[in-house]
């Protein structure tokens, strides 16, 4: 038998009540044909997930706890009793009663409260018994004479561009297709870089940056990350050292030959001559007078030194990143032996 002809004719075999039975709490269904049921109390039948033998699940009008399991077999009917004006009986969980007193809400009968503009309409079987949907409008008059709009005259573009610039400004084009040539601010001539900091973590790596620059330091995110770059007072590409450690087992390790791989394919990078770094197996890439990286296997997986820069500045501070590649120290378990999928 379908579970909706059982529930159709459950009413005829079932025990008509007015108390729900021990162990069991009247609720108010969503179903207005069967607005009362008896609802097990047992904590693991309180979402109305895999009710038991004899009970059924139910939608309630509880926006808290909208599902819960009920006795298939008893019929919870509305108590009599004397109740004041405007209240009605209800079915009460308190032995010590007979029945509840219960405020009578705004209904159909008595209509329902709607912004003025709005009517009621019924939703069986949702949590909410009516809707509130707006009146349509009537449709505007057509005019007999189609109406005939002028465009306005566009105003003359105004010409932005600077004929003379502050001192301590230079007339440069820029980037901005709005204002293509601007008055940027001199800078003095970049400089290799002397100085150097020591960037260090625990178990993981050190090795040298560049003494100034602005350091952005995502080591504790998925793919650990240490960014290093130069403020030049510029717009475009900028100069940046950035040092990536990518592990073996994590959600976003992604393998070494592929990413080789990918990076020629995508990048048109061609394979450099350059030595092991720290004693490692390295892979030496290169984009010309764009970009440089070195693929560090460390067994449980790799490091990823990059360095970037516009070409105009890519010689003046190719001495940092061979500083990095100098000074890189891999402070992680080391793994004996040649691997067969290396590089």
């Amino acid at each position: 038998m379908s579970l909706f002809l059982s529930l159709l004719l459950s009413p005829l075999f079932a025990d008509i009540v007015s108390r729900c039975p021990e162990q069991t709490t009247p609720i108010r269904t969503a179903d207005a044909n069967i607005p009362w049921a008896c609802a097990l109390m047992e904590r693991r039948t309180r979402d109305g997930v895999d009710c038991p033998a004899g009970s059924y699940a139910v939608t309630t009008t509880d926006p808290y706890n909208p599902f819960r399991c009920v006795l298939k077999d008893v019929v919870l009917r509305a108590p009599r009793g004397l109740c004041p004006p405007g209240h009605r009986a209800v079915p009460t969980a308190d032995p010590q009663k007979e029945y509840e007193c219960e405020k009578v809400a705004g209904g159909f009968a008595g209509g329902p409260s709607c912004p003025r503009g709005t009517r009621p309409v019924a939703t069986p079987g949702q949590l909410r018994p009516f809707r509130c949907f707006a009146d349509e409008k009537p449709k505007a008059a057509v005019p007999t004479a189609e109406p005939v709009f002028r465009k306005p005259e566009p105003k003359p573009r105004r010409d932005r561009t600077p004929k003379t610039c502050p001192k301590g400004t230079s007339l440069e084009k820029t980037e901005d297709p709005f204002e293509p040539v601007q008055c940027v601010a001199k800078t003095a001539p970049a400089k290799t870089p002397t100085r150097f900091r020591r960037f260090r973590k625990k178990n993981e790596a050190s090795f040298d940056y560049p003494e100034g620059w602005n350091v952005t330091d995502d080591w504790g995110d998925e793919i650990p990350t240490a960014c290093f770059m130069l403020s030049v007072g510029r717009q475009g590409k900028p100069v940046s050292l950035t040092v990536t450690r990518q592990r073996k087992g994590s959600a976003s390790f992604q393998d070494l030959r592929a990413m080789i791989d990918r990076d020629k394919e995508w990048h048109k990078a061609v394979e450099s001559e350059g030595g092991p770094i720290d004693d490692l197996r390295a892979v030496h890439l290169t984009v010309e007078d764009e970009s440089d990286t070195v693929y560090v296997d460390t067994g449980d997986g790799y490091f990823v030194l990059s360095y970037a820069a516009p070409p105009e500045l890519y010689d003046t501070f190719e001495p940092a990143y061979r500083r990095l590649l100098k000074s890189f120290a891999f402070l992680g378990k080391r793994e004996d032996g040649p691997k067969e999928d290396s590089p």
